[in-house]
């Protein structure tokens, strides 16, 4: 019998598939993550190159986005690695608190910067005035549903 078969048979059976499943899924989980990682770089580069060139406001703030994405997966591929690389319990919860904390920062950056790309345009020109007509409307809404004659003066004596 080989030492393979023997160190393997000298194990509980669960045991030893349980570690060579999770082995197997975290070096998967860190290839598809550098993949990702060269992905979205690409596209952080292309958008804010393109959006640049092309004076769009949009396409950049895109870009922009893709860098706060990025880096997310920048701090969940050193997470990943940390693991892979065998660091010791102690180690690994620290750097687990420290990418928590990381990701959660990024999360509220790319979540403002999509609020932000979202309103700014909004409150701009055309739509402000749109946006003033609508407000408009909504007030004469409420007005005539409040009081049906609407902004017309009461007739004497109609109480």
């Amino acid at each position: 019998m080989s030492d393979y078969h023997a160190d393997r048979d000298s194990q509980p059976e669960g045991r030893l598939n349980v570690a060579e499943n999770a082995n197997a899924a975290l070096r998967t989980g860190v290839r598809l993550e550098v993949f990702t990682v060269a992905w979205m770089f690409a596209e952080a580069v292309l958008a804010i190159g393109a959006g640049v060139g092309a004076r769009s406001v949009l396409l950049t703030g895109f870009g922009f986005d893709s860098v706060i994405e990025l880096l997310s997966g920048v701090t969940l591929l050193w997470r990943l690695s940390s693991e892979a690389r065998g660091l010791s319990a102690p180690n690994l919860e620290s750097v687990e608190r420290r990418a928590t904390r990381i990701s959660a920062v990024l999360l509220g950056l790319l979540e403002g910067s999509r609020f932000a790309k979202d309103v700014i345009p909004f409150l701009s020109g055309v739509r402000l005035a749109a946006a003033q007509q609508i407000l408009v409307g909504v007030v004469l809404v409420v007005l005539m549903i409040r009081r049906p004659e609407g902004l017309l003066p009461e007739k004497p004596g109609s109480n």
